[in-house]
């Protein structure tokens, strides 16, 4: 028997079994490995043939074939598997295999579930799972196994609770696999320049590591190629390799490594309802509505194939249509109802004082073309007096798993929310790695004061220069005085970001007694400002542009909300803007996409003028009258320019939802505060706005 086996799923050429090799001999020159392979790819799997064959390492264990479909190595199994698989690989191809793979539970390989058809990566991992082989401490050869594989960040965090994503990450944290995560530099690879992550998975976990996932931050460990490989402009030294091989195998937090409990990466979606509130009135313009209804329409309509037969029954339904129509006019149109079961036996009422047997569907249609929404109105039950949800106003929330469902929604929903409660009934746990949260830091800015100082200073001597200019004795270059121009511009620009960052959280007057934020970065505030979380403040803005209400175009640019040419044939227009989103003055918008590759663009925007923009963004509406939406607007761009919303959500994400942005802190001055910072901002910093 051989000492050691080391299978790489997706070989490839063979790199990754020929550094296993080499890294093996170095730590004992001893050892005997014996490899394994499997290749998709007929000419990468011919050089990794090839290259094993040369080397003398079992070159008949490398196989031609898809691991997915064509398992080449059912029954075997390994002390280390490497693999580095082709990121976002689409298994559409072989879905319906998979599935029937999927549907043999775990005596198949992909028991836990299965991730979206457009990436097969977590399916990669599964197979390597399947292959370790087993742990028995008190058993002679059965030593366990220890894998490693690069994803990219999708399988951090893709997938809702329930999702085949998440029970992939459920299977594999709760049987106390997942060892340690490393997010390796960006630039590595030739043909991608996105960041990387290794996972170490194991089922021989030891000692403190019992229980415990580790994650290291290896994203500055890198230094810049002289020369560029394709997208590959980065390389990881020896010296590097070695300190993040010392950070992992100590264990012990620091700068770059966390250490957490399995269970910290659990929580609960819950879906939060509210009541159904509607009032009710027989006014023409609402009796107007009803013909809207698809029960109430059709009334008038038949399935009846001779035409005889078929006009007749059209005929009896426009009848009936009139004859419900008129009843209702016989309800005083002038009064507003706000129960439903009042208004509902008036409605009885009248039919049968008409002498109309009105059904179920025809009742309902007739209701919702009479109703509207109103907040002031009772709540809508059912038979059994339960409140209906408004499926509108529907929500849900990620509790973390720790945390007490019932305490949570005390504590977080119902100060906001009183008449809302949890359906227990759609109540799902999930798991997610949300690494970026955890290493993620705000924009440090500096001090303004000393910002300030810097750049009278610097001012001082482009005033000497600039009069050195006229006196042909005095030494002065213009080039110099030009970079210095400049230099002083970039620090103007970091002064003007001070401010706003400083003013939008602290207000105007430093001698204020103070109390904790409860926002680390914030820090103290003034004593007579609150803090509420920000869907408290404002909602999401979901009207959409439908039959064109409006052709004013909008854009997001360099921090201001700027007009476009909905003609032009330049730039990224959609054919048609009716899936566009309608703004009006005082919306804050926010570009939220792409946080992972773009940390310099400005995110923020006010709306002055109604018009439309890319439901792309997302828009925010203020609904609360204890803050300004100017101020809001700065508040938000300050956060911005703190770099805040890299920190929200779960995972390196693309981009954010409202969802994971309702939650975020507001500082809430006095309103004459309010306007005091918005009038400093607008006349000292930014007059543009």
């Amino acid at each position: 028997m051989k000492d050691e086996v080391l299978i790489d799923p997706a070989a490839g050429t063979g790199g990754m079994l020929s550094a296993g090799i080499e890294y093996a001999t170095e730590l004992n020159n001893q050892a005997l490995i014996e490899v394994y392979g499997q290749e998709l790819n007929e000419k990468t799997y011919a050089i990794c043939k090839s290259d094993t064959m040369i080397k003398g390492k079992g070159y008949k264990n490398i196989h031609l074939g898809n691991s997915f479909t064509e398992d080449a190595l059912p029954h075997e199994t390994f002390h280390y598997m490497l693999c580095n698989p082709p990121f976002g690989v689409e298994w559409k191809k072989y879905e319906k295999f998979i599935r029937d793979e999927n549907e043999r539970g775990f005596a198949g390989r992909f028991g836990a579930g299965l991730p979206r058809v457009s990436d097969g990566s977590l399916l990669f991992l599964q197979h390597m799972i399947s292959k370790m082989m087993e742990y028995d401490e008190k058993a002679e050869g059965l030593t366990g196994c220890r894998l490693a594989i690069v994803f990219n960040g999708s399988p951090l965090f893709t997938g809702d609770a329930g999702s085949g994503e998440s029970e992939i990450r459920r299977w594999i944290i709760e049987n106390g696999w997942l060892e340690t995560i490393i997010a390796l530099p960006d630039q590595l690879f030739y043909n991608t320049g996105i960041l990387t992550y290794v996972w170490i998975v194991t089922n021989r976990k030891k000692g403190v590591r019992k229980g415990k996932i580790q994650l290291i931050d290896g994203t500055s460990f890198f230094e810049r190629m002289r020369k560029p490989l394709g997208e590959k402009r980065k390389l990881i030294s020896e010296e590097q390799k070695d300190e993040l091989t010392r950070i992992y195998g100590k264990f012990v937090e620091g700068e770059f490594c966390k250490i957490f409990d399995e269970d910290d990466f659990a929580y609960w979606k819950v879906t939060v309802e509210r009541p159904l509130r509607l009032n009710f009135q027989a006014s023409a313009e609402r009796i107007k509505r009803i013909r809207e209804q698809t029960a109430f329409a059709n009334l008038a309509t038949s399935r009846k194939r001779k035409p005889a037969e078929h006009d007749a029954e059209v005929a009896e339904g426009k009848k009936q249509q009139e004859a419900a129509l008129a009843a209702v006019a016989t309800l005083d149109g002038a009064v507003l109802y706000k129960n439903r079961a009042e208004f509902s036996k008036l409605l009885h009422k009248a039919f049968k004082k008409a002498g109309l047997d009105v059904k179920a569907p025809l009742l309902k249609a007739v209701l919702a073309g009479l109703s509207e929404k109103d907040e002031t109105a009772d709540i809508c039950t059912d038979a059994k007096g339960n409140p209906e949800p408004d499926t509108d106003l529907r929500d849900t929330e990620q509790i973390p798993f720790k945390d007490d469902i019932a305490a949570y929604v005390q504590r977080e929903v119902l100060p906001y929310a009183p008449d809302a409660w949890v359906d227990e009934s759609k109540t799902k746990k999930g798991y997610e790695i949300p690494f970026a949260r955890f290493f993620s830091s705000f924009e440090e800015l500096g001090n303004a004061d000393g910002t300030l100082r810097k750049i009278q200073s610097l001012g001082q001597k482009i005033q000497i220069a600039i009069n050195g200019l006229f006196d042909q004795e005095k030494d002065s270059n213009i080039d110099a005085l030009i970079s210095d121009f400049l230099q002083q511009a970039e620090m103007l620009e970091t002064y003007k970001r001070q401010l706003i960052i400083n003013i939008t959280t602290h207000g105007l007057d430093t001698a204020l007694s103070c109390k904790s934020s409860g926002i680390d970065w914030v820090g103290e505030i003034p004593c007579d400002w609150e803090v509420f979380p920000l869907r408290a403040i404002a909602h999401e803005n979901n009207t959409k542009n439908t039959e064109m209400l409006s052709e004013n175009l909008l854009s997001l640019s360099y921090g201001r909300i700027i007009q476009k040419d909905i003609e032009t044939n330049t730039g990224l227009l959609p054919a048609s803007f009716e899936g566009y989103q309608i703004v009006e003055p005082g919306y804050v918008v926010l570009r939220l996409t792409d946080l992972q590759n773009d940390k310099r663009s400005l995110r923020t925007g006010y709306v002055k003028e109604t018009g439309i923009i890319t439901s792309a963004y997302l828009s925010l509406v203020v609904h609360d009258g204890r803050i300004l939406p100017r101020y809001f607007a700065y508040l938000l761009h300050a956060y911005d320019l703190k770099k805040v919303f890299y920190t929200l959500g779960g995972g390196v994400r693309q981009s954010l939802k409202y969802s994971d942005f309702k939650m975020l802190p507001i500082l809430v001055p006095p309103i004459p505060t309010q306007e005091k910072i918005i009038a400093y901002i607008e006349d000292k910093i930014s007059r543009e706005g």
